[in-house]
């Protein structure tokens, strides 16, 4: 999987903020743990309120973020791509945005390369262990995974991560527990290879 080979270029780390005191937002209060520990949040992205700050990536004509719901968890988005409501099928891992039928297959990769990610930018809405600049290298494929595993290198050695998905069709989504679960990812318009994670709990940027 070409894409997925060249997109494991550059993630690393996250530095994060105290999370906004405010009591509308559902996702301010849940503990750590994966992703599939955690109670929903929402039906829809009408379900989802609360203080947020986007990342600096959130281009000026959609600066102003907003919600959207993935897999019932609420996740922030730059305005222009915020108000989805999706879910992803946990047999074939196909992402489904309604009102669109279509459940969007993983395409899997065939190889997978060495490579190694930084993140540039990220706000968070919760404290979590992922801090700027921490490096995070692309894994070996795993037997009955349809995506790129991805550790998180520590003082203790290499942790995991998450696994990032291409569905094909400019779709990709990443399930990363420290980050409180599943994401929606962004290939960057910038000129150099940057993706941006939508995740329940921070929006990173990796870059370069």
């Amino acid at each position: 999987m070409r894409r997925l080979a060249f997109l494991m270029l550059t993630l690393a780390g996250c530095q994060c903020f105290v999370p906004v005191e405010d009591d509308a937002g559902p996702y301010l209060v849940r503990d750590a743990g994966s992703d599939a520990g955690l109670p929903p949040e929402c039906e829809s992205a009408a379900d989802c309120h609360g203080a947020f700050t986007s990342v600096r990536f959130c281009w000026p004509e959609s600066v102003d973020a907003g919600f959207s719901c993935l897999e019932h968890h609420c996740i922030v988005q730059c305005g222009d791509q915020s108000g989805a409501t999706c879910t992803v099928d946990p047999v074939v891992e196909c992402l489904q945005c309604p009102p669109t039928a279509e459940c969007i297959a993983p395409s899997c990769p065939s190889t997978s390369g060495a490579w190694n990610y930084h993140v540039e930018d990220l706000e968070c809405r919760r404290p979590v262990t992922v801090s700027l600049w921490d490096t995070i290298t692309q894994g070996p494929l795993e037997a009955g995974v349809c995506g790129v595993p991805l550790w998180l290198a520590t003082d203790a050695g290499s942790v995991r991560f998450g696994v990032l998905t291409d569905h094909g069709h400019g779709v990709m989504t990443a399930n990363v527990p420290l980050l409180g679960g599943w994401c929606r990812v962004s290939d960057l318009p910038t000129g150099a290879p940057r993706l941006q994670l939508d995740c329940p709990w921070c929006q990173v940027v990796l870059g370069p």
